[in-house]
């Protein structure tokens, strides 16, 4: 889900994400650990409390790309032509959906 990009909205550097997975799940254990142990002077529900990120850089554009199409076997959130998009645009002006049946003369 991470590398598709479905927690983009929380955090928008997917690295990190896939780099503290591990760690989520050190807490997630601990946390159910605890969970039926109760002390003499609790109140209720202990504040939740915000856990740290490992520090990675952001993914560039293409392995984002890569990652998405190898999650879900397309690309989801661009392609990897867009890079390359300004460049062919200065060789071919046409869209190929604006192409028209037939063929030109010379």
């Amino acid at each position: 889900l991470i590398r598709a990009g479905a927690f983009d909205s929380l955090h928008a550097n997917r690295a990190q994400l896939i780099a503290s997975v591990s760690l989520a799940m050190e807490a997630a254990e601990q946390a159910s650990a605890n969970a039926l142990q109760a002390g003499l002077f609790d109140m209720g529900d202990a504040p939740s409390q915000g856990h740290e990120l490992v520090d990675e850089p952001e993914w560039p554009e293409k392995k984002k790309l890569q990652e998405e199409k190898a999650a879900l076997g397309f690309y989801l959130s661009g392609h990897l032509f867009d890079a390359y998009r300004d460049e062919v645009r200065r060789f071919v002006r046409q869209k190929i959906g604006e192409l028209k049946e037939g063929r030109d003369k010379l």
